[in-house]
């Protein structure tokens, strides 16, 4: 189902979207702390009846992540994503996504945007130029996964991590970006893994940084937001958007925080 339509002409947003996050893990919906998978909550064992049970309540935009997937790429819930993507809302799904096949078969299945990580950091690969063939480029959504190693926000003040987060790409910041705007990829989601389902509050420093450095991208903010003045926070920088989870599932923030 497409929905992501809350946008101008030059595919900005009126305000901050909010899109609720829904880790799969082994066919529950859990949140990770730092995307350690040995330090799992679960918070429900129905995500088929827990996605429309928010619907029902007026939420339409999830972030979806395969955790599973993207650990182990053999171990894709595609059956249960598909039966998601039946469902009356609008998904963006990444985790485990390093297949044009595995990717295409999403989008055609309803998926709104792909969110593609591992793949999009690897020297070896030109996969996002053969997606950008074949699926709009306002269909995917370049995930960037940081590790801070400094304070101060310059290029070396981080690391890109792929594979769930286990590993360190060797591409740096600058020419994965330059490959992402050439082919006219302009949604860009960012997550601190250092702050992720920590409540601790969103790295607004790197996301300036970002901001900054490429203005022309739409970037998603993830990880650490802990209530309305985060959220605040990030709209006072512009972010596009924003993926909520630990917030929510906490109740930091109200279902009527989030459709606001």
């Amino acid at each position: 189902m497409r929905l992501f339509q809350k946008s101008n002409s030059l595919g900005y947003s009126d305000n901050m979207q909010k899109l609720l996050a829904i880790d799969l893990l082994d066919g529950c919906i859990v949140r990770l702390k730092k995307g350690d998978y040995a330090s799992v909550t679960v918070y429900s064992s129905d995500p088929l009846g827990f996605i429309q049970q928010k619907i029902d309540a007026g939420i339409s935009h999830f972030h979806l992540v395969d955790l599973s997937g993207a650990r182990e790429t053999e171990n894709s819930q595609l059956g249960l994503i598909s039966q998601m993507l039946k469902l009356p809302a609008s998904f963006q799904i990444g985790g485990g996504i390093r297949t044009l096949a595995k990717a295409l078969g999403y989008y055609e299945l309803g998926a709104q945007r792909l969110v593609i990580g591992t793949k999009a950091f690897e020297q070896s690969t030109d996969f996002l130029g053969e997606l950008a063939k074949q699926i709009p480029t306002d269909a995917i959504v370049v995930g960037l996964d940081v590790m801070p190693i400094k304070q101060d926000f310059v290029e070396q003040s981080f690391m890109i991590m792929t594979h769930a987060w286990q590993q360190a790409s060797p591409l740096s910041l600058s020419l994965a970006m330059s490959r992402i705007l050439a082919l006219g990829i302009r949604h860009c989601l960012c997550t601190d893994i250092s702050r992720d389902g920590m409540l601790e509050g969103p790295n607004l420093a790197l996301y300036r940084f970002l901001k900054i450095q490429y203005p022309d991208i739409l970037w998603t903010a993830s990880g650490g937001i802990r209530g309305l003045p985060d959220i605040a926070a990030l709209e006072a920088l512009s972010m596009h958007s924003a993926v909520i989870g630990k917030a929510f599932y906490g109740k930091y923030l109200t279902l009527e925080d989030m459709l606001c």
